[in-house]
């Protein structure tokens, strides 16, 4: 199992201002072609690359570890974009998304991946603020309805990502 630091990965791997913006700029530009050939408003960094899909449950988990200390980091440095450590790049607006479409999972999957995940609590303190016993295992909860978002994104049943926009 891995892990990183959204704000290390920041640092680390950062690029000069002048070279950032200049890639999110060749972004805006790929992406408006994207969105014009698919008829769709919506901005997205994820996807299929190279015929596999680049999200898993692992990352995904890691993504949403990382959701509060990334709206910092992109409050202080616009940073919205990461290179996980699988080399892949990672949207904030996209796990954002994600984030919001917990509604769709059943509530203890939901709290689970709230509590636990995005407000890093211990997993005991997770099953108490749940209602639950201290040793029900919420990170199983977590998993589980972070797999079922995975599979709603390759059902399409989440428009954003969905096989339509990835033409």
């Amino acid at each position: 199992m891995w892990a990183w630091d959204a704000a290390e990965t920041a640092r680390r791997g950062t690029l000069t201002l002048e070279e950032f913006n200049r890639r999110r700029e060749v972004r805006r530009e790929e992406e408006h072609t994207q969105l014009a050939y698919h008829g769709t408003d919506l901005l997205y960094c994820m996807g299929e690359v190279r015929g596999h899909q680049v999200l898993d449950v692992q990352i995904l988990r890691e993504l949403f570890r990382q959701l509060q200390q990334w709206y910092s980091i992109y409050e202080s440095d616009q940073v919205d974009v990461i290179t996980g450590p699988d080399g892949e790049e990672y949207c904030l607006w996209d796990v954002e998304y994600l984030y919001k479409q917990l509604w769709r999972l059943p509530k203890r999957q939901r709290e689970a991946i709230e509590l636990y995940l995005v407000q890093n609590m211990r997993e005991a303190d997770a099953a108490v603020a749940m209602g639950v016993s201290a040793t029900n295992p919420i990170g199983i909860y977590a998993t589980v309805g972070l797999g079922k978002i995975i599979d709603m994104i390759e059902a399409g049943d989440l428009p954003r990502f969905g096989s339509e926009t990835h033409g």
